[in-house]
């Protein structure tokens, strides 16, 4: 009987202790507090006007890649190995998304530049005055590769791949000597048509306007 007490007393110490462990648990199991979660869910994925605004720099940074490209292409200078970093997951967080779309506007703009130097480098391609040096910048316009060595035949007799070449009898201008009154969608004088025919760009975008318009005719071939 003298042990009787003792042993309660252990089972009761036991049961107080099992309690205890039950009640606390692992420190890492515990839940977090409720304004906690809400804060951990309020960063985990980036709002959707932060996306929206992201993929609009996205496409507009595809868009300038690709003009790169094609650019490139016309000077017959291969695939760029330069690319648009992609787009991270959408439940990225917020943070992800601003850093992405800072990255992508900058890409545009970079890929911009490179665009403006490539036209630059076919509106001034250096060399001898024939038309075949003339042929990628009628490629970038728009011309279609299988008329390009006739064009290049027409820019030989007509200017002789003189860009300024004009004819003061009858006005014509450029490198396909093309007659202002056919640009009067320019809205320009006709000494403002005669400046903007002996930009080479302008010229061979005009050219290819009465090409789809009228075929070869205009040049009477």
């Amino acid at each position: 009987m003298c042990h009787v007490p003792a042993r309660l007393l252990i089972l009761l110490v036991g049961g107080l202790l099992l309690l205890w462990c039950l009640h606390s648990g692992p420190a890492g199991a515990r839940p977090a507090p409720a304004h906690a979660a809400g804060s951990l869910d309020s960063t985990a994925t980036a709002s959707p006007a932060t996306v929206r605004t992201a993929l609009r720099a996205h496409r507009h940074a595809r868009a300038a890649y690709a003009e790169w490209q094609r650019a490139r292409a016309c000077l017959a200078l291969g695939h760029g190995r330069l690319r648009v970093d992609p787009r991270p997951h959408r439940g990225a967080d917020e943070a992800v998304w601003r850093d992405v779309q800072l990255r992508w506007r900058l890409q545009r703009r970079d890929f911009d530049d490179r665009v403006e130097r490539l036209v630059q480098r076919m509106r001034r391609p250096g060399g001898t005055s024939c038309g075949s040096r003339w042929a990628p910048l009628a490629r970038w316009v728009g011309w279609p590769r299988a008329c390009i060595p006739t064009l290049i035949a027409i820019v030989d007799r007509e200017s002789s791949g003189r860009a300024r070449a004009y004819n003061p009898v009858i006005s014509c201008t450029g490198l396909t000597q093309i007659w202002p009154g056919n640009v009067a969608y320019t809205r320009l004088s006709w000494a403002g048509r005669i400046a903007w025919l002996m930009d080479p760009e302008n010229n061979l975008r005009a050219a290819l306007r009465l090409y789809r318009q009228a075929g070869w005719a205009p040049w009477s071939l």
